[in-house]
């Protein structure tokens, strides 16, 4: 994976992506084997995606994921409409669901993410006219 995240607006529309290809039950393995075998955080940043950003059932995965993955950030109050998520684990949980969901399943503007990843660039410009696929 490249070093760059996705937007915010992307990663809301990967997760709503990533539910309705999945499911549920699916999406949720898929989000902690990887924490499970991610290795010690280099930075203690920290987000908190809400319940309005990614919806209800993405939100109740990731704190099943840090609760399994043993992850959650310590001294922290919990909120019921949000979960808070160190930064270096929500890059790996939105790169790894990138590199899950296939092709095809992906709306157009994450499919230029896919593609600048799987070559490894950061967002250069590339015109759109070449990353569209043929349905």
């Amino acid at each position: 994976m490249s070093s760059h995240r996705l937007k915010m607006s992307l990663e809301e529309l990967l997760c709503r992506t990533a539910l309705e290809h999945f499911g549920r039950e699916h999406l949720e393995q898929t989000v902690v084997d990887p924490r499970k075998k991610a290795g010690p955080l280099k930075r203690a940043t920290v987000e908190h995606p809400t319940r309005e950003q990614v919806g209800q059932d993405v939100l109740e995965i990731l704190v099943a994921a840090q609760t399994q993955a043993d992850a959650a950030v310590h001294g922290r109050k919990e909120m019921p409409d949000r979960i808070a998520l160190y930064s270096q684990h929500a890059s790996h949980l939105s790169d790894g669901t990138l590199k899950a969901v296939p092709v095809a399943a992906l709306p157009r503007a994450l499919r230029r993410a896919w593609l600048e990843d799987d070559l490894g660039i950061l967002d250069v410009g590339l015109p759109r006219s070449i990353i569209h696929t043929r349905h």
